[in-house]
């Protein structure tokens, strides 16, 4: 083999290397690409759920078995400070927290146990039972403005409530989070005619 060969031989191995690296590169991001399309679907179908869940629950804790009749009775409602899941101590029959223990009542340590939507506030939630890895979501939830409900209200009780959730993939990680707010108000419609 002459020297020309042997240096089209070299060039041919180097085109060839090139054209399978390139190649393999692109088969890769492909893979990632549909990995990382597959993580947000999922995270959307969490993030569904658990809207889903949030949208069955009562408006607060207060109005599980009685109405709150207009703004004079704001105050009823749970205090901006104390949103959240309920202790092991539970609720008498007017909606009013007791200290007495009522083991006949869950502990609402579990969703399944969730009886108003403000229990999601601080909740944490993490999925390992799927296929596409593990995914972790939180909750906030908060008084708003009723006339401008990306403003918290931060000195009263008000008729309307935002949950804010943040939902990724832990593992294997993912780039992405998805953030999504769910606004819930209070509606009652007076009988009177």
């Amino acid at each position: 083999m002459s020297t020309g060969q042997t240096i089209l031989t070299i060039g041919a191995f180097i085109l060839l290397s090139n054209i399978l690296i390139t190649f393999y590169r692109l088969l890769a991001e492909s893979g990632e690409t549909i990995n990382s399309s597959q993580s947000v679907i999922t995270a959307v179908s969490l993030a569904t759920t658990n809207i889903q869940i949030a949208q069955g629950l009562h408006y607060d804790e207060k109005t599980i078995n009685s109405f709150i009749n207009g703004q004079s009775e704001l105050n009823r409602l749970t205090p901006l400070g104390l949103l959240g899941r309920d202790s092991w101590y539970g609720v008498d029959s007017l909606g009013n927290d007791t200290l007495e223990s009522t083991p006949e009542l869950p502990p609402e340590n579990q969703i399944k146990y969730f009886d108003d939507f403000d229990d999601f506030n601080g909740w944490e939630q993490r999925d390992t039972t799927l296929e596409g890895g593990i995914f972790k979501t939180t909750f906030l939830v908060y008084y708003v403005n009723p006339d401008n409900v990306s403003e918290p209200s931060l000195t009263q009780q008000t008729f309307v409530k935002r949950m804010d959730m943040k939902i990724w993939r832990e593992f294997p990680p993912s780039r992405d989070t998805l953030r999504t707010s769910f606004i819930m108000g209070y509606w009652m419609f007076s009988a009177a005619l």
